[in-house]
């Protein structure tokens, strides 16, 4: 995760305790910039896998909007 590493430096916030070879996270007061592996498809091309896609964050922890 050099990537992770980089930008840790720059911004002065430190990698999340449970940071690994396949993922890194670096927190920002409620936001978290995370960082994961290159997933490719069968051919090779790159893609990004994004975790909680449409979640809205509340005080009272994450919410996806429509469910209840």
């Amino acid at each position: 995760m050099e990537l992770a590493g980089f930008c840790s430096g720059v911004t002065g916030g430190p990698l999340k305790k449970h940071s690994c070879a396949d993922w890194a996270g670096i927190q920002f007061g409620e936001i978290e910039l995370a960082f994961i592996r290159i997933c490719t498809d069968p051919i090779g091309h790159p893609f990004c896998l994004c975790r909680d896609k449409g979640v809205v964050r509340t005080d009272q922890g994450r919410v996806r909007p429509g469910r209840d």
